[in-house]
């Protein structure tokens, strides 16, 4: 039996066509990395990152910008930047922050944050 597999219309999901014409489809599972810093998701969590998506799944960082965030795309991942002020104490700027780390959210919808 040969199993033919190929990206699906539903994103996030593989549909399989079997040689004998059933079809199955299987949920291709989220991870996303996040931090305040692409040096530290570079440094710190790229040999997990590695890990996982040798396991299938599919791997997004989400960091604010900088250098080692092309690093990460160099290795086939997928970045997401999120704009913020490290030192910031601002409150109402801390706040969107956490607005646009929820819209990515809820737009990656990840199986593992």
């Amino acid at each position: 039996m040969v199993l033919v597999v190929r990206l699906g219309q539903v994103p996030g999901r593989i549909n399989a066509i079997l040689t004998s014409g059933v079809h199955a489809s299987f949920a291709i599972m989220r991870a996303i990395f996040f931090a305040n810093t692409d040096w530290y998701l570079y440094n710190f969590r790229l040999p997990f990152a590695r890990y996982l998506r040798a396991q299938g799944w599919d791997v997004v960082f989400v960091s604010p910008p900088g250098v080692y965030g092309d690093r990460l795309l160099g290795e086939g991942y997928r970045c997401v930047q999120l704009p913020m002020m490290r030192r910031s104490l601002n409150p109402v700027r801390e706040l969107l922050v956490l607005h646009r780390l929820r819209q990515i959210y809820a737009r990656e919808r990840p199986d593992l944050v």
